[in-house]
């Protein structure tokens, strides 16, 4: 499908992305419900790349809606499309898919079309985590196993065990699993 829908961490906003054309709702102006307050004209916008938006996500407690393509990510500050500031190309590269980014106590991470993984703090550079564990080792499956098919549906999890924590991808892998997992 084209028409992917966003949720952001608030429920009064939704983005709606129909390849390059980005929609944010007017939730909290809507007082009829009609189309045209549901979804106002001016908020609309284009991916700046013209490229396909892959992800959006919003960060600095919703103040700053970021979105990717597979090579860029790319920053909106403001209320509509009138006072939107944008800035191209803050980090790179880009998601991989809609559910393949999560946020971590040390920032935002995500799934690049290169099967590796980056953590940005929206400062530093985004740094690329995934070199320790890109090869399989005995009896797991490693970052090169992923299917590179089945990349846009891959899911990237933060999860948090006390002193204990996980970052983790749910994707297809290129073979099936058996007993004997990479021995």
């Amino acid at each position: 499908r084209d028409l992917h829908s966003f949720p952001t961490r608030r429920s009064s906003d939704l983005a709606v992305v129909n390849k390059t054309l980005m929609q944010l709702s007017g939730y909290d102006e809507i007082t009829l419900g009609i189309p045209e307050e549901a979804w106002p004209l001016n908020m609309f916008f284009n991916m700046p790349s013209g490229k396909p938006c892959t992800c959006l996500f919003p960060a600095q407690q919703d103040t700053v809606l970021l979105a990717a393509d597979a090579d860029y990510w790319y920053s909106y500050k403001g209320y509509d499309a009138s006072t939107f500031t944008e800035q191209d190309k803050v980090a790179s590269p880009g998601c991989v898919g809609r559910d393949a980014i999560c946020e971590t106590p040390m920032g935002i991470a995500w799934l690049s079309p290169s099967k590796r993984i980056f953590i940005w703090n929206g400062t530093n550079p985004p740094s690329d985590i995934a070199a320790t564990v890109n090869a399989s080792m005995v009896g797991t499956y490693g970052m090169d196993d992923l299917s590179a098919a089945d990349l846009a549906t891959a899911n990237l999890r933060w999860f948090s065990f006390g002193s204990t924590h996980f970052l983790a991808v749910f994707c297809r892998t290129n073979d099936a699993p058996d007993a004997y997992m990479n021995l």
